[in-house]
């Protein structure tokens, strides 16, 4: 299997996945702690849908600046950087994921 680490805004990149498998093979690498770490996992309910009202609510997220914000999406929602080039393609992204940025226009 290839992976493909995600290059993050100020150097170093990110790998996601929620296949333990993976994971292990990972943390297995000889070049694990030297080229690469692990962080913490977060575990995720799959059975647990959430209720209407909380689909349809939006957050509200308070930045300083559009690299904040395009931070913010890759690192919670795993979101490509590429994709997050432009402020209104920060904006469209978070609102697909319920959330509006304060503190930028």
């Amino acid at each position: 299997m290839h992976v493909a680490f995600s290059p993050m805004t100020g150097g170093g990149s990110v790998y996601y996945t929620d296949n333990e498998v993976v994971q292990r093979a990972l943390e297995a690498h000889p070049k694990y702690g030297r080229l690469y770490k692990g962080s913490e996992v977060v575990a995720k309910k799959k059975a647990d849908p959430a209720p209407a009202a909380t689909k349809s609510s939006t957050k509200t997220i308070k930045v300083s600046c559009w690299e904040d914000a395009k931070d913010y999406l890759s690192e919670t929602f795993g979101v490509s950087r590429t994709k997050l080039r432009t402020p209104k393609a920060i904006k469209e992204t978070a609102a697909s994921k319920g959330i509006t940025f304060d503190g930028v226009e």
